[in-house]
């Protein structure tokens, strides 16, 4: 046996000394492969899809989250511009623009220097879909040259609201706040275009336009950022001084102006060999304008790159860009040995960051996990390319030894990110994965999801951690935190391995839940006796999968009639709400039921303090004085180990939503009729998520279902668009499913719209109004195309000329309209009408 196991360890040895990477690593010291970082890879890119704000349910990027809705869709209607979209912050719901651009531009630096990791493991298409999702809204927030939004969201107001991002616009102030160049925010604007620039890289290969539209963007914010300057928090400060508060700038701006520059010079190069130079010499000019160390002549070095200093990142950049110049691999250096070694080199002052006890690089009490883990990506970076092989082994085995400490390396054997490994945290300080109905952190006691990949905040000194929500220090999350390790994941993916979990095994596991747990009522009385029974309710919306606000629902209570007429029984609710019955379910079994109609009150998550909604009082009365309320259905098995304040959960209390009373939850009696749940989707052609009208027609496909799948035949579906300028025409309002659940409509562009080139990306709405037996049903289906007609505008004989005679039998139909041309080819202006406007246009263009 122990020749065995001294074999198995002079193997281990052995390979670890001859681990050569891709990047030409040679490390006699690197450990063997602790954990699987395919997987930690994965996971901290599908964390960011846990922090997307908008239309995920409509949007081309998937989600692989089904607890994650669609959220904050007013965003910028205030202002009167669509702010939808991009990443909320960390473990509130505001979209600070400092931490989206920092974070984009990271993510992207690990993608560029790490692509045939990202490839080879199958994740540059998840990051590619979170860079696309948070680049698609710095352009929407970029409405002019000199104008970007630098915020959406107030933060004394959401930092009180503790609630699910999904209901987060019933209540929070979500005011937008604009830099512009009365109110100029340097660092955003630098910073995004950073963002943009380096993201274009990432798509050159595979988007050129998308890239392209990205550098186009990237210049103007560069352009802006460097005209107009200032400091952005003392713009932030004018409407939000708590948002100011949280993210002020320390540094300055002069880091982002290199930081800017640097990624324009490599955008613009990625774009075209020898177009960056003039951002090149803006990065040396301003390189100059980086702090000093305190009380040194050197450039600082006792910190880490972060939102708020990209100083740090500049010099690993800069020394890469132009080796030639030694300040720069100097700075990079300093920097470095002040994180790993410390000592003088470089006229450092001997001094270096603090470890814990387990090895752990503790920058600060708050957020050290992100510090140490973007450090260890630019000690990666910057290693990879070294030739000095006792620097290459310092800086690159630190790396390794901060992310393996936090995936489990370290004296707790414990993950720090969420969802991998053993023992990870269980209460991350993160509104949505917790997803309170009752605005507290106590409530629930357990997180009722898994916030995947998400990496915590920070250990204690002597490597203990604090599992609590509560503890924003140690146990917050943020999408800066995560911006680091991805990419060093990445390079720890390429060097020792890990097989990620296949894409067929999403959604992962998430926390069980029953529909009681998202829409219960709690019951208790008041008085109770032959006269009637007065009952109290709390008719609570805990909605978690995804958390979602309703304004709609009734609710049933069913009795048993105790005498032989129905009119001996009323009833009494408050003013606010509408009460229609008694409506017979059963008649034989004598079960009727009183609806109570809660329609126009929004009810959600957060809808009050350790309540998911409403009080609803109501009082059930016999004129004949025989009520028994022991028989009636929904009195029977309440639960007092399922309870509300001092209300029990009542399971046969039934709550439904909307006209076509679609059940939520609570337990119908038998002998009535209840609506079948419908399911209408578009069914696209093989290969394609849209109707193809690029041959200027299509056929649109709809298929109505129920819930487990089987089609519904005959079901009227009615067709129309959802804008109102869609680009197509719809030849039926109706049409019938048939067999197998299809509904089919034909659609084409219409001869007005018909030019040389026409292009059209929309969508037809399919609505299902619902029967007696089956709810409704709506859908929409994406319609797009560019159509090429071939001819020319004017050219009314189709001859491939314009000439007089198209000019003659113009004049002609207008004198006698008898005569037929094709009206596409007439209608010079296209407002679908053929009259003397055309024949000017017509008579203009053959002069000219």
């Amino acid at each position: 046996m122990a020749k065995v196991k001294k074999s198995r360890i002079y193997a281990l040895i052995l390979a670890a000394s001859l681990i050569v990477t891709q990047f030409g690593i040679q490390s006699t010291t690197s450990a063997a492969p602790l954990f699987n970082y395919g997987e930690a890879l994965q996971k901290s890119i599908l964390f960011y899809e846990a922090q997307r704000s908008g239309a995920i349910s409509t949007s081309d990027i998937p989600t692989r989250l089904p607890w994650r809705g669609d959220s904050q869709l007013t965003d910028g209607q205030k202002e009167g511009i669509d702010l939808t979209g991009g990443w909320v912050d960390a473990g509130d719901n505001i979209k600070f623009g400092i931490t989206c651009a920092y974070t984009a531009s990271l993510l992207a630096y690990g993608a560029i220097e790490y692509k045939d990791a990202y490839v080879k493991s199958g994740q540059m298409k998840w990051l590619q879909n979170q860079l696309r999702w948070v680049n698609d809204y710095f352009i929407k927030c970029h409405t002019s040259e000199n104008v970007f939004w630098a915020q959406v969201g107030m933060t004394a107001m959401d930092h009180n609201n503790w609630m699910p991002i999904e209901v987060t616009h019933i209540t929070n102030d979500r005011t937008a706040i604009k830099l512009d160049k009365d109110n100029p925010g340097t660092e955003v604007a630098m910073g995004t275009a950073a963002a943009m620039a380096a993201s274009s890289i990432v798509f050159r290969d595979s988007d050129p336009t998308y890239a392209d539209k990205l550098l186009t963007h990237a210049k103007q914010l560069y352009d802006f950022g460097d005209k107009y300057r200032g400091k952005f928090s003392d713009v932030i400060k004018k409407t939000d001084p708590q948002g100011a508060a949280a993210y002020t700038s320390h540094s300055g701006y002069n880091d982002e102006l290199v930081w800017g520059s640097i990624w324009l010079y490599k955008g613009m190069e990625a774009q075209k060999a020898g177009s960056g130079a003039s951002y090149l010499n803006k990065a040396k000019e301003y390189y100059n304008g980086i702090g000093k160390e305190a009380n040194q002549s050197v450039h600082k070095y006792k910190w880490a790159h972060c939102w708020d200093d990209q100083s740090f990142g500049c010099y690993v950049l800069m020394s890469q860009i132009d080796p030639t110049n030694a300040e720069y691999s100097q700075d990079a250096e300093r920097w470095l040995n002040w994180w790993t070694v410390g000592g003088t080199e470089h006229n450092a002052d001997g001094t270096k960051i603090t470890y814990t006890p387990g090895g752990h690089a503790k920058l600060d009490d708050w957020g050290s996990f992100r510090y140490a883990s973007t450090t260890a990506l630019f000690a990666f970076t910057y290693s990879d390319k070294l030739a000095d092989a006792t620097k290459k082994a310092r800086y690159h085995d630190f790396a390794v030894k901060q992310i393996n400490y936090i995936l489990g390396d370290n004296p707790r054997k414990a993950s720090y990110m969420v969802g991998f490994g053993e023992n990870y945290p269980q209460h991350p300080h993160h509104r949505t994965a917790h997803s309170s109905w009752g605005q507290t952190m106590d409530v629930p006691s357990e997180h009722r999801h898994i916030l995947y990949g998400a990496l915590v905040g920070s250990p204690t000194a002597t490597d203990g951690f604090n599992d609590l929500v509560s503890d924003y220090i140690c146990n917050e999350v943020a999408i800066d935190y995560n911006a680091g390790i991805t990419g060093a994941l990445a390079r720890m993916y390429a060097e020792f391995g890990g097989n990620p979990i296949p894409d067929s095994s999403f959604p992962l596991p998430d926390k069980p839940y029953s529909e009681k747990d998202e829409f219960p009522v709690f019951a208790k009385t008041y008085f109770n006796g032959t006269s009637g029974t007065q009952f109290s309710l709390t008719v609570e919306n805990r909605s978690a999968w995804p958390a979602r606000a309703k304004n709609n629902l009734k609710l049933r209570y069913f009795f048993t009639l105790d005498t032989n007429d129905i009119s001996d029984v009323s009833i009494k609710s408050q003013k606010w709400s509408k009460v229609t019955g008694p409506t017979v379910w059963d008649k034989e079994n004598k079960v009727y039921y009183f609806t109570i109609d809660l329609s126009g009150t929004d009810i959600y998550p957060g809808y009050g303090w350790e309540v998911g909604g409403p009080e609803v009082d109501f009082t059930v009365s016999s004129a004949s004085n025989q009520w028994d309320v022991t028989n009636d259905w929904s009195y029977m098995n309440w639960d007092k180990t399922y309870v509300s304040g001092t209300r029990s959960y009542a399971p046969n209390f039934v709550v439904y939503e909307g006209d076509n009373f679609i059940r939520l939850a609570g337990k119908e009696p038998a002998g009535g009729a209840s609506v079948t749940q419908t399911i209408l989707k578009p069914v696209y052609p093989e290969g394609k998520n849209y109707f193809d009208i690029s041959q200027g027609s299509c056929e649109a496909k709809f298929k109505l279902t129920d819930a487990s799948g089987s089609p519904l035949k005959g079901m009227q579906i009615h067709w129309s668009s959802k804008d109102v300028e869609p680009g197509f025409v719809i030849h039926m309002r109706s049409s019938y499913t048939d067999g197998e659940g299809i509904a089919k409509v034909n659609i084409n562009i219409p001869d007005t719209m018909l030019n040389n080139e026409v292009s059209v990306d929309s969508y037809i709405t399919a609505n299902f109004a619902g029967t007696d037996s089956y709810q409704a049903a709506l859908s929409e289906g994406r319609v797009m195309g560019k159509f090429s007609t071939g001819f020319e505008i004017g050219d009314i004989n189709n001859d491939k000329s314009v000439d007089a005679i198209d000019f003659a039998l113009l004049k002609k139909y207008l004198l006698d309209n008898n005569v037929e041309i094709k009206h596409m080819y007439a209608d010079m202006n296209s407002d679908g009408n053929i009259d003397a406007i055309d024949f000017a246009l017509l008579k203009k263009k053959l002069l000219n």
